[in-house]
Order: C-alpha cells, then sequence, then structure tokens
C-alpha cells in the first residue's frame, strides 16, 4: 500500500510484532498490497412494507463486522531463522480469553506519515497453512475479525478547561468560560472533517454541584443531579455509557436525558457547572474515527 511506514499488531498478551520490516537482516516480515476489507466494512440495511401501495421504504442502515485478510511473508536469512519468524509470528497470534471465556481483542497499528490509525480485532486463522514456500520464505493468508468495524485515530484528542488563578466571581475567567448566576458556563465548537460519530469522555473534578453537558447541534441534553467535592473526580463516558465517580460509585440514577455523540462537521457544546470554584476543571477527550484506512 503506497506511503505505509510501519504496520504493527498488539497482542492481547502484550506483544508487539512489526510486519511490515523494511532493509533489515535476519527475520523479516512484510505484508502484501491490496489487502482485503481495509477500506470499507459492510453494511446492511432495513425496510418495511408500505400496506396496499407496493414497495417498501427504507427505515435503517447499519454498519457490520470487518473482515481483514493479510498476506504476510516470513523471510529468514538461514533456515533456523525462518524457523524462529514462524515461530514468533504463531506466539504474537496465540488466542487469548477472559475470564468469562470471551475472547480478547488485539489491535492492527497503521502508520503512515501524516497519521496512524487502528483496528481492534481478534485474530481468526491463516496460521494454519503456508500458502507458498521457499527455501527461505513463506506466505501466510493472515485472517481478523473487527466487530467494531471501525478504524480510530493513534492519538487521543484531549482538551482541559480551567480557572485562571486571578478568578472572581463577578468578572468572565479564562475563555471559553462564563460566570453566571448559575455557576460557570462553556459554548465550544468541536470539528470532525473526516471521522464518523464520536463519543466523548469528560472527567469533572470537584467541587460542583450540577452538571449539564448538551449537544446544541443534535439537541440533546445530558444533566448530572450530583455534587462532587474539592479532590474528587467524576466520569461520564459518553462511549461506554457509564457514569461513575473515581472509586467506581455508580451515579446513573442521578442523570437525566440522554447520552450523545459528536457527528461529522461542526459540532457546538454547552457545558454548564453549578457552584464551581477556582478549584474545579474539567477535561474532555475523544478519539476520532474513520471508515477507511
Amino acid at each position: 500500500m503506497i506511503g505505509i511506514q510501519y504496520v504493527f499488531w498488539h497482542s492481547p498478551f502484550g506483544d508487539v510484532i512489526d510486519l511490515f520490516s523494511k532493509n533489515q537482516s535476519g527475520i523479516r516480515y512484510k505484508i502484501l498490497v491490496d489487502e482485503e476489507g481495509m477500506f470499507s466494512p459492510t453494511l446492511s440495511f432495513g425496510s418495511f412494507k408500505v400496506s396496499q401501495q407496493g414497495g417498501e421504504v427504507l427505515n435503517f442502515s447499519r454498519v457490520g463486522r470487518r473482515t481483514i485478510v493479510l498476506p504476510v511473508i516470513v523471510q529468514g536469512d538461514n533456515a533456523e531463522e525462518m524457523r524462529q519468524g514462524i515461530e514468533t509470528l504463531m506466539r504474537a497470534f496465540r488466542p487469548s480469553a477472559d475470564m468469562d471465556g470471551k475472547p480478547e481483542s488485539g489491535k492492527i497499528v497503521y502508520h503512515f506519515p501524516t497519521k496512524s490509525r487502528y483496528l481492534n480485532c481478534v485474530f481468526a486463522g491463516g496460521l494454519e497453512k503456508m500458502i507458498q514456500r521457499g527455501e527461505l520464505y513463506a506466505l501466510f493468508n493472515l485472517q481478523f475479525v473487527a466487530h467494531d468495524p471501525f478504524w480510530y485515530a493513534d492519538e487521543e484528542i484531549e482538551t482541559m478547561y480551567l480557572f485562571n488563578a486571578s478568578f472572581t466571581p463577578w468578572f468572565p475567567w479564562q475563555y471559553p468560560w462564563r460566570t453566571s448566576v448559575a455557576g460557570i458556563h462553556a459554548d465550544v465548537l468541536i470539528q470532525l472533517n473526516e471521522s464518523w460519530q464520536v463519543a466523548p469522555v469528560f472527567e469533572i473534578s470537584g467541587p460542583v454541584q450540577e452538571i449539564v453537558l448538551e449537544n446544541i447541534t443534535s439537541n440533546i441534553q445530558f444533566k448530572v443531579n450530583y455534587g462532587i467535592q474539592k479532590d474528587e473526580v467524576m466520569y461520564v463516558d459518553m462511549q461506554e455509557k457509564t457514569i461513575s465517580l473515581a472509586d467506581g460509585t455508580n451515579l446513573w440514577k442521578f442523570t437525566e436525558g440522554e447520552m450523545w455523540g459528536f457527528l461529522p462537521g461542526e459540532n457546538r457544546m454547552v457545558m454548564q457547572l453549578s457552584d464551581a470554584t477556582q478549584e474545579s476543571e474539567v477535561v474532555l477527550r475523544y478519539r476520532e474515527r474513520f471508515f477507511a484506512l
């Protein structure tokens, strides 16, 4: 593929293997071009029939799981290196399961000159048979399944909103916040130029008595009627649909409205915190995701 600098597999066990090594002696792995499943996940559509008129009306579309095939050549400068290379490959792709027997995923990570993206997936096969074999090379078609079919940006976007040191309750403080009788207020613009819809995570440090998070673009509001003190931290995770304190206390019973995500394009978000002080802060995190590599 044009422009690739590195391709890595991060296994559930913590192994990291370079699948696109170049210009080095000894054991080498090389992914061939035109990998299947890299550029678009499968799409499915649903519809309902129009009564007494014939035909159907499209009423939903869904992104399906993604199947990936990576043709990987294993090379070595001698037979012993070839054997070690194949064993290392097999060790990096050995399956892992959690305590409930659920398969644990690894990551395929692609590095380009100006970006890095990864795909969460499980290894599904391809090491049981070599497609071609020479004296010092072997070809395997490695297969993966990504039930979350989106590619994610390797770097997470993080923005911290703080009071400045000269805070006074009668004057505005550090942009983009404004003071008011109800507390503090932030009007933030988030721009997703290439990304698909993403869900943010808010890390809120007290003191604060009530939190309102609203996506003006989609007209959805989420409110938490729970007060936290100085040095206490609340996590509002709209990706995992959880809200808790740092000690794990579940706060769903103190909420109103629904969680939301940033949409492709321009998003205007408003944050309102009541009874906050100069010790209060909000950290916003989100990771962009993409249809294609």
